[in-house]
């Protein structure tokens, strides 16, 4: 059973992490409203509490800015494998309704390139 609130696209897009005075690069391979996947990053989510909330700054083709979000890791994958590679589940904190507007735009947009059945009840 999907416990996901928000229909999610796969797509490979690089987006940045900044957290304190640190930034990092990492490669997102899928996005919903609520949310993307960040292959690659791990934070050790156990020992740090409360969660730190980190900006992610995300360049969608469908937005003439950058999307700036905060948000923090909701769970990690450990394992890789071909199909699903190590990283992080990332949580929005907050999402500016113009910018749930472009994430759905950019989602319809790249499932119909990509063949998929995208419709705005899906999204």
């Amino acid at each position: 059973m999907d416990r996901r609130q928000f229909p999610r696209l796969p797509f490979d897009l690089w987006v940045r992490e900044e957290r304190g005075d640190f930034f990092f690069l990492y490669r997102c391979t899928n996005i919903s409203e609520g949310g993307l996947f960040l292959a690659g990053r791990k934070i050790d989510v156990q020992t740090i509490l409360p969660k730190p909330v980190s900006k992610f700054y995300i360049p969608l083709p469908t937005l003439k800015e950058v999307l700036v979000l905060k948000g923090t890791t909701k769970w990690q994958r450990i394992t890789h494998t071909s199909d699903n590679p190590s990283g992080s589940a990332i949580e929005f904190k907050f999402t500016p309704l113009k910018f749930l507007y472009a994430i759905r735009k950019f989602q319809k947009r790249i499932g119909t390139e990509k063949g998929l059945n995208v419709t705005n009840e899906s999204l």
